[in-house]
């Protein structure tokens, strides 16, 4: 009988440390979805409006395009149990849903389940931060690349005459700008943003991380006019000499540096 207990005594003590060291069995554990099938199934297009979505999901994440484009973000995590104890996850996968209003009502959505962020029409979220972590914390350090369709308006280079187009795009770090009072967004090097105002004086702000001024110019946008602004590193790379931070550059160099840029939704 000792003998007995002493081999179920080192039995025991072989699997505590083989659970130390990783050899136990775990059973794998699935986190809830954050955006359910009744969820998503309750909105239809052309048929649901603003006010559907924010009684189902809530307040946007992320707006931009002056609030024609709502995009939730939240993850669904995987992980393991042991002994029935929750260890804590292992892995998370980024969830969004991506909204596109014509006037009030949905002209478009999709609940993207990839990590990459991208919808079927072309819509990706980028940061330098990744998917997820940035998403719930800050609205505007994501940038959303338009479609095609709206890449193919942006480069046609024509508005209406009621109308005036404004282009903004970064030769320098990624930076922080705010047209009028249509919110601050993030401007990555590579990107462009594009889009459609009322003719008349506009202000482009350029602010610094933490959303102080950092410098203003004020512009004529005329009807059925475009307007080009540049926003510049603070200085000539590998000198001291400084340059203006913002500038507006003639209509054929503007047209040259949108073309070898990929749009991004901005307001």
């Amino acid at each position: 009988m000792l003998k007995q207990a002493r081999g179920r005594m080192l039995l025991v003590t072989f699997f505590l440390i083989a659970c130390q060291l990783g050899a136990c069995v775990y059973l794998p554990v699935t986190g809830a979805d954050p955006y359910p099938e009744k969820m998503v199934s309750s909105i239809r297009v052309n048929e649901s409006t603003k006010e559907d979505v924010l009684n189902v999901f809530g307040n946007p994440d992320v707006v931009r395009e002056k609030d024609s484009i709502w995009v939730y973000g939240d993850y669904q995590g995987y992980g393991f149990m042991m002994a029935f104890k929750y260890i804590g996850w292992t892995e998370i996968s980024e969830r969004f849903v991506i909204f596109k209003f014509d006037k009030d009502v949905v002209q478009f959505f999709e609940y993207v389940k990839s990590g990459i962020g991208c919808s079927s029409n072309g819509m990706c979220l980028t940061s330098d931060w990744g998917a997820y972590p940035f998403i719930r914390l800050k609205n505007d350090w994501v940038e959303i690349t338009a479609t095609a369709i709206d890449e193919a308006v942006a480069r046609n280079f024509s508005v209406s005459n009621e109308r005036c187009g404004v282009y903004v795009y970064n030769s320098g770090s990624n930076t922080w700008i705010n047209l009028d009072t249509y919110g601050e967004q993030r401007l990555t090097l590579g990107n462009y943003a594009y889009t459609e105002v009322a003719p008349g004086f506009h202000r482009l702000t350029r602010l610094w991380s933490g959303k102080s001024i950092r410098k203003q110019i004020s512009f004529l946008c005329e009807a059925g006019g475009l307007v080009f602004i540049e926003v510049h590193p603070d200085m000539y790379e590998g000198s001291s000499q400084e340059l203006p931070e913002i500038v507006i550059n003639p209509e054929q160099k503007g047209k040259f540096e949108v073309l070898r840029r990929k749009r991004v939704y901005y307001y």
